[in-house]
């Protein structure tokens, strides 16, 4: 599920070539945001790629991903961060 008013950036501009005018600059590469599946995305929430949201992950509203966010995760905040969790990890 996906709230109103989120935002994808994919973080995949180059800015450090002087030569190029801002209207010449164009994707740098792959810069991917990936859901895993039976992910909840606050309202206003900004993921800037790439990252990864694990299966299961919440993203609060307002928050600010930068880096990836584990299975089951909730996380919030600007950077976002993992705050708790929603059930037991099944790594072992």
């Amino acid at each position: 599920m996906i709230s109103s008013e989120v935002a994808f950036i994919g973080n995949d501009h180059p800015f450090d070539d002087s030569m190029l005018t801002l209207v010449d600059f164009a994707p740098n590469g792959p810069s991917r945001v990936t859901l895993m599946g039976d992910n909840l995305i606050g309202f206003r929430a900004i993921i800037r790629g790439p990252v990864t949201i694990g299966k299961g992950a919440i993203v609060g509203a307002g928050s600010l991903v930068t880096s990836d966010i584990p299975e089951n995760a909730i996380a919030y905040g600007s950077p976002a961060r993992v705050r708790s969790m929603r059930r037991p990890s099944t790594d072992e």
